[in-house]
């Protein structure tokens, strides 16, 4: 890998790494519902992006892996389940983009599950801090929500799954984008 292979890799991690530790004080103060899913569209976006500049495998890996420890010296001190979305989210997009040669279905695949990892990645992590008691508050949660919706069980379980291929469908549309914008852009830095 050549030193501009490097540089593009260093810029596009510390710009993921930078809008992690800037935006997410802002978007976490704020406490917004959807806090993750517009941390990691725009941090996939960046990653994807950056993807097309060095188009080989461990970039994008890399690219999180650099953002993720610019993220866990942010404001507020050392903030570990964000440092693990983002390699997570890395790890997905490294995955898909490995497998696909850097193709549109790659982009496409990196960006909806990258996405789509958000309201897993919390579920995850509360039940590594809380146990498994954390799910069986969820469930009950989930059963006096359907009640009071007057819909049953499964069909609240099923708009969980909507909102799962609903943020698939987001995040494969940032990375439609960043598959389009990054070639543009690489084609007027040359």
């Amino acid at each position: 890998m050549n030193y501009r292979k490097v540089a593009y890799i260093a810029v596009f991690g510390a710009l993921w790494g930078l809008w992690e530790m800037s935006a997410g004080s802002v978007v976490h103060a704020l406490n917004l519902p959807v806090k993750g899913v517009i941390m990691s569209s725009v941090g996939i976006f960046i990653l994807l992006v950056g993807r097309t500049f060095v188009p080989e495998a461990g970039s994008s890996f890399t690219i999180g892996a650099i953002a993720a420890t610019l993220k866990i010296f942010s404001f507020g001190g050392i903030v570990l389940s964000p440092f693990l979305a983002i390699l997570i989210e890395s790890s997905l997009a490294e995955i898909f983009l490995t497998l696909t040669r850097s193709s549109l279905p790659g982009y496409i695949f990196a960006g909806g599950t990258a996405v789509m990892w958000s309201p897993l990645h919390r579920l995850l992590i509360q039940g590594l801090i809380f146990s498994s008691r954390i799910y069986e508050f969820y469930l009950q949660l989930l059963k006096q929500a359907s009640r009071l919706l007057h819909i049953p069980e499964s069909r609240a379980i099923l708009l969980f799954v909507a909102y799962l291929l609903f943020l698939f469908i987001l995040g494969s549309l940032v990375g439609l984008a960043a598959y389009f914008i990054g070639r543009t852009l690489k084609r007027e830095v040359r």
